[in-house]
């Protein structure tokens, strides 16, 4: 019925800000079929569009002015069902027609129901889908939006853990971390954490997942400073609660994890710089071992006295 809605109605244009959230929900559905109904519907309203703006689809193709060249648009990432990014038609009939509502959805991630804000995670999942880049526009009221809401999760993990809305809203941020750049994000995050006392546990949980999704080509030039951050007295330091080194030392575990060949020929030539990085940041953690701690610590040590072997052993191979 609402793909007729959307597809067949004379004035349909006025109501398709109103049904399509219903309609990527939907796609977010438990049962297999819904989800491919829905997901269906989204196609057909995508050739449609097409149709309808035939000059503007024409041109985008022919210029190649669709999506940002350091942006790698590939399927690593995408949630079920997706096997594809989505069409060119669709993902500019859901960009258009979500301007209305994406606030809503947002501030929906700190309503008093858990499952109203386990069903915003959802809707921003699939709108991060089809909207990719375009959805982190405005990057610096997403963000804020995310820390009240994983604030709420964190407070309320004991009642409601069994929903996973946190581990939904984890989802959602390694999926944008695909198409945001981290520079963006990481000034924002930055004077978070260096000038709050203390630091927000969300903020960190934020930074550890955006770290995960982020292409490894993208966050590479900014690898150093992350390391510097995560391993500052604000996250480890002394006066930092035991709660919040825990997701310090979560976020330096996902920084750790994202290394590999690519890593280390980027540091080819600045090998002395990224040694010296892992001294210090090894340093700090031996400093500031606690019981609570103590797994995560040794397990970042374990990790850099594997890079810094990593390290040796390419400079004797050269």
């Amino acid at each position: 019925m609402i793909e007729s809605l959307l597809t067949n109605l004379p004035d349909r244009y006025e109501h398709e800000q109103r049904l399509l959230p219903y309609v990527m929900l939907f796609i977010n559905d438990v049962a297999d079929e819904v989800q491919h109904e829905a997901l269906d519907c989204i196609n057909k309203c995508g050739r449609q569009y097409e149709r309808d703006h035939s000059d503007e689809i024409i041109e985008r193709r022919q210029l190649g002015v669709d999506g940002d060249e350091s942006i790698d648009y590939d399927v690593i990432g995408l949630p079920k069902p997706f096997t594809s990014r989505p069409s060119l038609g669709a993902r500019l009939f859901v960009r258009n027609n979500t301007s209305r509502f994406y606030g809503v959805v947002l501030g929906e991630l700190s309503n008093w129901r858990a499952e109203t804000r386990l069903r915003s995670a959802e809707l921003l999942l699939i709108l991060t889908v089809f909207c990719e880049e375009h959805l982190t526009k405005d990057l610096h009221s997403t963000l804020n939006s995310f820390i009240k809401a994983i604030d709420i999760e964190l407070a309320s993990r004991h009642e409601h853990g069994h929903l996973n809305i946190l581990e939904r809203i984890e989802q959602v941020l390694c999926l944008m971390a695909k198409y945001i750049d981290p520079a963006s994000y990481l000034t924002l995050l930055q004077s978070r954490i260096l000038d709050s006392s203390p630091t927000p546990r969300s903020v960190l949980f934020i930074l550890s997942s955006l770290v995960k999704g982020a292409p490894i080509q993208r966050l590479i030039p900014h690898w150093l400073d992350i390391l510097s951050l995560v391993s500052s007295p604000n996250c480890i330091g002394p006066f930092t609660g035991s709660q919040v080194k825990i997701e310090g030392l979560t976020a330096l575990v996902s920084l750790l994890d994202r290394v590999d060949d690519v890593f280390l020929s980027h540091f080819e030539n600045s090998k002395d710089e990224l040694n010296q990085a892992l001294i210090s940041c090894a340093g700090a953690l031996e400093e500031e071992t606690t019981e609570q701690t103590f797994a995560l610590t040794r397990e970042c040590l374990t990790k850099l006295e594997s890079l810094r072997t990593a390290i040796i052993i390419c400079n004797k191979s050269n």
